[in-house]
């Protein structure tokens, strides 16, 4: 009787596919073959000055990728299949053999034509696949034995490691990106709310400046400072510490480490080229945004969701240098941060915040009866919503040199995120305000652009206290009569 299959769709199911990005297999790194393909490279005739900085930026990109093709394999695309922690190619040629075995097996059985032989034939390939089955079972249980004593001597060794977290429940199976499972009109409207688009904004005006000394740092235009081999190594030595995923170029931060022993003076010149011309590459501006699902939250609602900006590796290698540059200008000529700021900054956390909350508490005013008032200010999404005029601002308030001030306002201006879509293609959105979160930069351009509101005139008994963007005010009384006095004088 003929029969038809039917198939059924859902066409508001989603058709989920992993969009294409080059992504290399860290854990296949040589290092010996990446460290010669370095090599072969710096032997490139490299220019003193790059002529077009983001040319020589497209050459580190294409460069970086050949090295990185020649000393790991790349992960192909879609979803990749994590393997379990007993596999090894050992066990993976034991599978194949009994698949083939199997398959032989399998295929003899359905002949329709049966030679003469069949039977003693079927019987050779059962025991053969028989046998192939046998010695993969074993090796599975004997890989599994000694993987799991490795796994319990770990806990020696690393005690935050695989079986903290297999215990905790920490390892997660792989699931789309947010931007993709997630309705995408809904994904429009978050991303909207995170990033909003903004027009000119006119900051407000600063404290008055403290008096200028007989050097002006702001005008040495003519004097900057190249990249040393010392600034390279110092902000190399901070990304060898981290373990962050790379940006929307793909290459793994210990790539860079490793490759920069031999390209490291062309990236130098490169660096150097950037701060006397006051240019960031705009391959370096663009950051690959990941969401991050809060607990507890709507999920329609664009608070739910918090958003993580991947840049590339080497981008965040002449942030570092800036930064570096900034700070040190900030705490030796300055005018420094505010000492209200704890937030992002050296020597300085969130045990220290409280102190100070805990010493204006416990002060004499409290001590002889007084009260104490505090109010908390939560910024929404603030560091997105930082307009750029702020942080302009508040360098040229901190006397920060002109040159740097070009390269913060390139770092600034033409900036973007690519997320990717329900349909697998990569999507687009220009910034026009807000440091990016995961940026190095980002932290401490906040606490500039933030720190005006730490300087303004405040009543007696009113002190602030903060950290990053969590902003604790305070306020001291006799009474809470007082307190409600002054609240009404302020007002008025």
């Amino acid at each position: 009787m003929p029969f038809s299959h039917t198939y059924l769709k859902n066409p508001s199911a989603p058709v989920l596919q992993t969009p294409s990005g080059p992504r290399w297999a860290l854990r296949h790194l040589d290092r010996e073959l990446l460290l010669e393909a370095s090599v072969v490279q710096a032997w490139v005739s490299s220019p003193d000055r790059p002529a077009d900085i983001n040319d020589e930026a497209e050459w580190f990109r294409e460069t970086m990728s050949e090295i990185c093709d020649v000393a790991m394999p790349r992960v192909p695309p879609g979803r990749a299949r994590r393997q379990v922690y007993w596999w090894s190619c050992e066990i993976a040629a034991l599978r194949e053999a009994c698949v083939a075995a199997r398959h032989l097996y399998t295929r003899h059985r359905r002949l329709r034509i049966r030679p003469p032989d069949a039977e003693a034939r079927e019987a050779e390939l059962y025991e053969g696949y028989r046998a192939a089955k046998t010695a993969l079972q074993l090796a599975i249980v004997q890989a599994k034995e000694v993987a799991n004593a490795e796994l319990l001597g770990s806990l020696d060794r690393d005690p935050w490691g695989r079986p903290y977290k297999m215990v905790r429940g920490k390892l997660r199976p792989w699931a789309p990106p947010l931007t993709q499972s997630l309705r995408p009109q809904l994904v429009e409207e978050v991303v909207s709310a995170l990033f909003p688009s903004r027009g000119e904004h006119s900051p407000p005006p600063m404290a008055l400046q403290p008096a200028v000394s007989t050097t002006d740092h702001t005008s040495d235009d003519d004097d900057v400072p190249e990249v040393t081999g010392v600034d390279l190594r110092v902000a190399v030595a901070r990304l060898k510490a981290k373990n962050t995923a790379p940006g929307p170029d793909g290459l793994p931060g210990k790539a860079w480490v490793l490759a920069l022993e031999a390209l490291g003076p062309r990236l130098r010149g490169l660096l150097s080229a950037c701060l006397e011309r006051g240019q960031f590459p705009l391959r370096w501006k663009t950051g690959k945004l990941v969401l991050i699902r809060k607990p507890g939250r709507p999920a329609d609602s664009p608070s739910a969701y918090r958003p993580i900006v991947l840049l590339d590796e080497v981008g965040k290698l002449f942030e570092r240098v800036v930064a570096h540059r900034l700070v040190a200008h900030l705490g030796g000529i300055g005018p420094d941060l505010a000492d209200h700021q704890f937030g992002f900054r050296k020597g300085r956390s969130t045990v220290d915040a409280i102190m100070r909350v805990r010493a204006l508490t416990t002060g004499d005013a409290v001590s002889r009866g007084g009260v104490v008032l505090a109010v908390s200010l939560d910024i929404a999404n603030a560091f997105n919503t930082l307009p750029w005029s702020c942080i302009r601002e508040a360098l040229r308030y901190h006397r920060v040199p002109t040159y740097l001030r070009r390269v913060v306002e390139a770092y600034l201006s033409d900036r973007s995120i690519i997320y990717p879509g329900h349909n697998g293609e990569w999507k687009r959105r220009e910034m026009s305000c807000g440091v990016p979160q995961g940026s190095v930069l980002g932290p401490l351009l906040w606490n500039i652009g933030y720190d005006w509101v730490l300087r303004a005139d405040l009543p007696s008994g009113v002190s602030v206290v903060c950290y990053a963007d969590d902003t604790l005010v305070l306020a001291q009384g006799s009474d809470i009569t007082e307190l409600d006095a002054g609240e009404a004088a302020s007002g008025s």
